[in-house]
């Protein structure tokens, strides 16, 4: 999970240290946690890490919607003018998640005032370029954000935008969460900061349950992870997988791939409901490959099913022709062949 926006997401008051700066976050955690999921929160920050165990996330203090545009394009991070991830590398190539949570738009609307939805349309944009590069599909969950002290009505008008952009768009894994008025936050004592802009705890308790009622039911519906997967080598270029189905919401089965155990798997195919078998073709004799599948449907990616490995078969080469004597001496015989492969190791 990807905690994705500015202040709000980090956890921002001038009384706490980053280690107290649990914001949403640590109420969300909790709540998962008593729910039973298991899950990670991602992302380049940490705070709040002297309250509660997963304190990463993507929340940059005083960011704007246009410059998290930018963090999702290369890394960089245009409101503090810093590279955060290596060699430019698009943000979720370095901290990749399965649900984002993002809540944005309180310091447009500070400095400029406008409605306008474009920049979250083009934040979503660059979620579905990464998503199209890498074969995964993200659920994202876009809020309604707070509002402020006094009441401003262009916030509200740009969450009307907002929400009316992402119907538009007919995304079954965009979800809206109504922040403003849904998580029944007051504005005043003892929800909001003095600043008229920030949360108090009481108020980031509400933010937290307010995520939760939107993740769980999404998360309840994700289909079981298959389990029993084995691989075999069925000869020099081609391996089959099988495995358990447990699920059945799923809307098909995901089969990823990698070289190594543990890391590096990519998308090789996506299979559909009640399949239990796959063959993969067209490999490399004499390797070992290493597999797992999840389970999907509209709720999301199950968990992964446990990794299995199998190693091709390595072809023996063709036998060589046209053997024949060349030179022969009082000492030596010269023989000479036509080599007829291109996988020998040698000869005998």
């Amino acid at each position: 999970v990807l905690p994705l926006g500015n202040s709000i997401t980090e956890g921002w008051d001038l009384s706490l240290t980053d280690g107290e700066k649990g914001a949403y976050r640590s109420h969300l955690y909790t709540l998962l946690n008593d729910g039973g999921y298991t899950f990670d929160f991602v992302g380049h920050d940490s705070t709040g890490f002297d309250v509660f165990p997963k304190p990463a996330h993507g929340g940059i203090p005083g960011t704007r919607d246009q410059w998290l545009v930018t963090l999702l394009q290369n890394g960089y991070d245009e409101r503090n003018s810093i590279q955060i991830t290596p060699g430019n590398e698009p943000y979720l190539d370095i901290y990749p998640a399965d649900i984002i949570l993002l809540h944005i738009g309180t310091n447009d609307m500070t400095h400029e005032a406008s409605a306008d939805p474009s920049q979250v349309a083009a934040i979503l944009d660059e979620i579905d370029a990464w998503e199209a590069a890498n074969g995964i599909e993200l659920a994202v969950f876009v809020a309604r954000i707070i509002n402020r002290i006094p009441y401003s009505l262009i916030t509200t008008q740009y969450n009307d935008a907002v929400e009316a952009m992402v119907a538009l768009r007919g995304d079954p894994n965009l979800f809206m969460v109504d922040m403003e008025n849904g998580a029944g936050i007051i504005y005043g004592p003892p929800d909001m900061q003095s600043d008229g802009l920030h949360v108090e705890e009481a108020g980031y308790i509400k933010m937290g349950q307010a995520w939760f009622d939107a993740l769980d039911p999404f998360l309840s519906s994700v289909p079981d992870a298959p389990t029993a997967l084995t691989a075999t080598a069925l000869d020099a270029s081609s391996i089959q997988l099988s495995w358990t189905e447990n699920s059945a919401n799923e809307s098909g089965y995901r089969v990823e791939r990698s070289e190594s155990s543990g890391s590096g798997f990519s998308q090789i195919a996506l299979l559909a409901s009640n399949t239990t078998t796959y063959t993969d073709n067209v490999l490399e004799e004499g390797t070992q490959y290493f597999y797992r599948v999840q389970a999907y449907n509209n709720g999301g990616f199950s968990g992964d099913s446990n990794e299995a490995s199998a190693t091709t078969a390595v072809t023996l080469p063709d036998a060589p022709t046209n053997l024949n004597f060349g030179t022969i001496t009082s000492s030596s015989i010269q023989l000479i062949w036509t080599d007829n492969s291109d996988n020998e190791d040698g000869f005998e």
